[in-house]
């Protein structure tokens, strides 16, 4: 049998942002760690993705991601983020359950009402009937130079980089040998981190294996003010839009998605409805001159039929450990699950409070 071109302690087939701090993790462990990419690190669905970190979720344990999530990115960035905080606007009702989740959580937040939120930010629009929400460790991320940070910090620990797709696998007694690159190099590995997001379905088809998950293409827009921002970072529960300040911009959009076959990384122009109905979503909650439309991203995000993400072994495959179906909550849990990849990869327990997150649920 023909040894491999490389042998590591752990392969991560995947350069997003879950690979990329599952990596980071195993790196800073001691491991001989090789990380596999086509796109590059966080070239792919990250690179393309809104940039909003906010602990103000519904599920305590999402809070909890986020918050870990928040302490791995300032470990690693000093120019792609900024502590903005974050706003969540709207009647009491649609509040209950972020409000709910982080006080389970141990998280900070001030409850503000109309007068009180017009005081501190006078940009900001909210009726009188309307309460906010707001936490101040939030960032607003921006994933290029994220990106490029990263690159520079898994280099720096010693971390290879493979620039090109996988093509197979070799596989012996129910292990993966080796992950064979589009021009033939041989990763070989005693542990396999699959961490692709919506390519994940894909690969495993190379493994003989079927993953019940879907692709959708997200949309984001960037708009131009002219003018520099200090209001927090927001959402509107009430019109439901989400947006981050970065500089003059605020980005962000009204949730928007399209259904897709297999992932692309092929520039989409957003439906003209799609623009304007997130302008007109923006000046709902802003007082200030029409901003101008600048420019959009959109990228892959895959998910799951239980919109849960996924995190666990393969039964049939010994040293291979999954993670993904983020449904484009990439950056706010993705360190934290990459992390807790690695973590997984070497206990072997997921915890009992995770045991939903198993991927063989999603097997066909």
């Amino acid at each position: 049998m023909m040894a491999p071109s490389m042998e590591y302690d752990v392969v991560v087939i995947g350069g997003g942002v879950v690979g990329t701090f599952a990596a980071l993790a195993a790196s800073r462990s001691g491991e001989f760690t090789a990380v596999i990419d086509g796109n590059g690190i966080m070239g792919g669905a990250a690179s393309r993705s809104a940039g909003v970190v906010t602990v103000q979720l519904d599920d305590e344990r999402d809070v909890l991601l986020v918050r870990r999530s928040i302490e791995l990115l300032t470990s690693v960035s000093r120019r792609a983020l900024i502590r903005t905080g974050f706003l969540q606007i709207g009647r009491e009702d649609l509040l209950e359950d972020s409000i709910r989740s982080m006080s389970s959580a141990g998280i900070a937040y001030e409850v503000l009402d109309a007068g009180e939120v017009r005081e501190r930010w006078p940009g900001i629009e909210i009726g009188e009937e309307e309460l906010a929400v707001y936490t101040s460790e939030d960032l607003s991320v921006e994933p290029g130079v994220l990106a490029s940070e990263c690159r520079s910090f898994l280099a720096s620990q010693g971390v290879t980089m493979y620039n090109e797709p996988v093509r197979s696998f070799r596989v012996h007694d129910s292990e993966v040998i080796s992950a064979v690159l589009n021009g033939g190099v041989e990763v070989g590995g005693s542990e396999f981190i699959l961490s692709a997001g919506p390519w994940n379905r894909s690969i495993l088809r190379g493994l003989g294996v079927e993953l019940d998950t879907k692709v959708i293409i997200c949309y984001a827009y960037r708009f131009e003010t002219g003018v520099e921002l200090t209001i927090p970072s927001f959402s509107d529960e009430v019109l439901h839009s989400y947006w981050r300040r970065w500089g003059t911009e605020l980005i962000g959009g009204g949730y928007h998605a399209e259904l897709a076959d297999e992932p692309d990384l092929m520039p989409r122009a957003p439906p003209q409805e799609f623009v304007e109905g997130s302008r007109a979503l923006l000046m709902s909650r802003v007082s200030m001159a029409i901003p101008s439309y600048s420019g959009h991203t959109s990228g892959p995000c895959e998910i799951t039929p239980d919109w849960r993400p996924y995190l666990g072994r393969l039964d049939r495959i010994r040293n291979f450990t999954l993670c993904g179906g983020l449904r484009g909550y990439g950056l706010m849990r993705g360190p934290a699950l990459g992390s807790m990849t690695y973590d997984l990869l070497k206990s072997g327990n997921i915890g009992a409070d995770l045991d939903d997150y198993d991927p063989e649920r999603l097997i066909r």
